[in-house]
């Protein structure tokens, strides 16, 4: 059963769609690090949220 779960994807995953040429070189790590689609979109949405909770706190 684990390893069913493990590769089961509900094609609801985005970063096979970016094009890395395009993508910011920290993301672009964060990408190469994870081989798995649904990792590298939870770790690039995650990400996300972080920097932009810090951009959004700068402004005080």
């Amino acid at each position: 059963m684990g390893q069913f779960c493990k590769a089961f994807s509900n094609s609801y995953t985005f970063s096979y769609k970016l094009d890395v040429a395009d993508i910011h070189p920290q993301p672009k790590k964060i990408m190469q690090l994870h081989d798995d689609v649904v990792n590298r979109d939870k770790m690039l949405t995650g990400t996300l949220n972080i920097v932009s909770g810090l951009i959004g706190s700068t402004g005080n």
